[in-house]
């Protein structure tokens, strides 16, 4: 998978597919068969809305009453982009999902609960005009220029994220009120750990570099997910907790370069190395090229907050010295 493009960093980090919340749901159908109850919400995701009824409005009827309009996804899709995107209503608009060899097991059942496993691989494709005015609004949101030219750059970075398969491997609870079974749980993209676990090095790239233990013990922040990427790694909290993010990963280019663009920020030392700070990230400059560190803080609750430098610089200082 590429690596997200600064802009999904700095504009958007929770992407997710919702029940809906607040719109006119349809009557609770649920399926008879544990199996079914999964394979009903995957099929109204590659579905998409139809004659008119939006897909949080069908997912509302295949999803337990816990659930059912709630803020928490069906389908978290963090995975896809190495961390997800926020407004993810906006950007998702006439998007398409397609799940291919998809596998749906029964692992164990009772009366009026089940665990059920997902396998498939999973490709988002973006409707590129919704996904260009999501770059310009992103692009203006956080003081950048927005030319068509600038706009065209980070669209092509945007949608190429986009590109590669996700994997889905996981289990899910579900459900049966009222005679129908119901999913009852979030169906996970990528690779997440069980955040009651002691963290651990995710294998691959950057994520070797820093454990979830070194970065919640550095920053006071409470991350549980690690997923490796092309170049990079992106470090997640749960969406419960007060979603908050980082991605971390290698990109060609220079420090001028990134001020052309980013030109609200000031100069900074990483491990002796000039770096280049913002609001929207920070990049080091490691001599053939950069390190990337993009924070998304705006929904953490942490008793002692850091501003987006400083956590960022933070991390920096962790991960420069351990670099190949």
């Amino acid at each position: 998978m590429r690596r997200p493009s600064p802009l999904i960093r700095v504009a958007a980090l929770a992407m997710a597919v919702t029940a809906a919340a607040g719109s006119a749901a349809l009557p609770v159908r649920g399926a008879d068969s544990p199996a079914g109850a999964v394979d009903a919400v995957l099929d109204a995701l590659v579905a998409g809305p139809t004659d008119g009824v939006d897909a949080g409005s069908v997912l509302d009827g295949l999803v337990c009453a816990e659930r059912r309009g709630g803020p928490e996804p069906v389908l978290d899709l963090a995975g896809a982009v190495g961390g997800g995107v926020a407004d993810a209503a906006r950007l998702l608009e006439g998007a398409a999902i397609t799940i291919d060899d998809r596998l749906v097991t029964v692992l164990d059942e009772s009366t009026d609960a089940a665990s059920v496993a997902v396998d498939g691989s999973l490709r988002v494709a973006p409707d590129a005009d919704v996904a260009r005015g999501w770059v310009r609004a992103g692009l203006e949101a956080a003081g950048q220029p927005a030319s068509d030219a600038v706009v065209d750059r980070f669209l092509a970075d945007l949608l190429a994220t986009f590109t590669a398969d996700v994997p889905i491997a996981t289990a899910v609870s579900v459900v049966r009120e009222d005679g129908a079974w119901l999913l009852c749980d979030v169906i996970r993209t990528g690779l997440v750990l069980d955040p009651e676990a002691s963290p651990a090095p995710i294998a691959g790239a950057l994520c070797d570099l820093m454990t979830v233990e070194e970065l919640n013990a550095a920053t006071g922040y409470a991350f549980v997910t690690a997923t490796p990427f092309e170049d990079g790694c992106a470090w997640d909290s749960a969406v419960a907790a007060g979603y908050h993010t980082i991605g971390v990963w290698r990109e060609s280019g220079t420090l001028d370069e990134i001020r052309a663009v980013w030109m609200r920020g000031r100069e900074l030392t990483v491990d002796g190395r000039p770096a280049w700070a913002t609001s929207s990230g920070t990049w080091v400059d490691l001599g053939d090229g950069l390190l990337a560190v993009l924070p998304h803080l705006e929904g953490a609750t942490v008793a002692e907050p850091m501003d987006a430098i400083t956590f960022a610089r933070t991390v920096a200082e962790l991960v420069v010295p351990r670099l190949p």
